[in-house]
């Protein structure tokens, strides 16, 4: 088991399930990641201690949006059957989802309760944790085979810091990789929010000669237009004179290349 593999395992451990032997000897002999278990750990341990509060409704709304999405990847199985409230526990999306709006419950007590205190470290190193927590969400949705499950891992890439490179390059092998064209496109977009890192609009650049859905290349056309990326000139001409390119496609690239040029 690498480090990748074992941080998904730890969104398993934080929500309760069983360990397996394999997760457990890779953090025996892990440092870095034993040590990144143990402090998540903590802070979910903590979270336990605080007093309860009533969620806001941003909180209240998002948790309903996560249970709508799960709803709808439960439709899309070949074989759906009724089940209770508490089957949906069992899926990992759910039990992912619900662990974040909890934790977005908790820093609000946190803040409140430390800020009264005036112990603004902590508020700042329970911010990180949050920050680290919604990237391992993120990576971790975005690698499920539901498509509904990786629709919201490309929603919860917009709650991470536009700095954040391990979710960047998850966004861009989505674009250029996944099977389902409304993933790509969801990922197009939500791109957007990176495109002062030269790696995005690099990444954006090499996605257009990877596309096999003419939507996908008119939104990443789009995207190069609106982000004024004058390096991807190569690119987006290339895709104009590409062989059984979509005519509209191709017209597109031509006034892009234009307007790129001047």
């Amino acid at each position: 088991m690498n480090c990748d593999k074992a941080r998904e395992r730890m969104v398993d451990a934080w929500a309760g399930r069983p360990i397996d032997g394999e997760f457990r000897q890779h953090i025996d002999g892990c440092s870095a990641c034993r040590e990144e278990f143990a402090n998540m750990s903590r802070t979910w341990e903590g979270m336990s201690k605080w007093p309860d509060e009533e969620p806001g409704p941003g909180v209240r709304a998002r948790f309903y949006q996560m249970l709508e999405a799960y709803e709808e990847g439960r439709r899309e199985r070949e074989s759906p059957k009724p089940a209770g409230w508490w089957s949906w526990w069992r899926q990992p999306s759910f039990q992912i989802g619900f662990s974040v709006a909890m934790l977005a419950l908790g820093i609000f007590a946190g803040t409140a309760w430390h800020g009264s205190r005036g112990s603004t470290e902590d508020v700042v190193a329970l911010k990180s944790e949050v920050q680290n927590m919604r990237q391992l969400v993120a990576l971790s949705l975005l690698q499920q085979q539901s498509a509904s499950d990786r629709l919201r891992g490309v929603n919860y890439s917009y709650r991470v810091e536009p700095s954040d490179m391990e979710v960047l390059s998850a966004l861009l092998r989505t674009v250029k990789s996944d099977p389902n064209i409304n993933v790509r496109l969801s990922a197009v977009d939500a791109l957007r929010q990176f495109g002062d890192s030269p790696v995005a609009r690099r990444g954006i650049a090499q996605a257009l000669g990877r596309q096999d859905s003419a939507l996908v290349e008119v939104s990443l056309l789009d995207l190069v237009r609106e982000l004024r990326d004058k390096d991807a000139l190569p690119e987006v001409r290339a895709l104009a004179d590409k062989p059984g390119v979509d005519p509209a496609v191709r017209e597109r690239a031509k006034l892009i290349a234009d307007q790129l040029s001047r």
